[in-house]
């Protein structure tokens, strides 16, 4: 099964139907080709989230439905010190 980035954003920010959040969770348990998707995913949704791409009830959700784990609030920081780091490389 393929979901879309909207569907696995919402899945993220707390926003899925019960069905598609289980959907969801069952093909995490069934396919380790899946994990990769879900980081990409996530890896977009903190992106804009840095960026300042979110409307603002979004990221009011990305703080309370998405940065629930000390891991996710790491990734976020690590992003953030890479987009940092290479906009600084692209002033020099």
């Amino acid at each position: 099964m393929k979901f879309t980035e909207v569907e696995l954003r919402n899945y993220f920010l707390g926003l899925a139907s019960k069905s598609l959040q289980k959907s969801i969770e069952e093909h995490m348990i069934a396919s380790k080709e899946f994990e990769a998707e879900l980081f990409e995913a996530e890896n977009a949704l903190i992106e804009d989230y840095i960026d300042g791409d979110l409307p603002i009830a979004q990221a009011e959700l990305f703080w309370h439905n998405f940065l629930i784990t000390k891991e996710r609030e790491e990734r976020v920081e690590i992003v953030r010190q890479l987009k940092n780091k290479a906009g600084e490389n692209e002033k020099s």
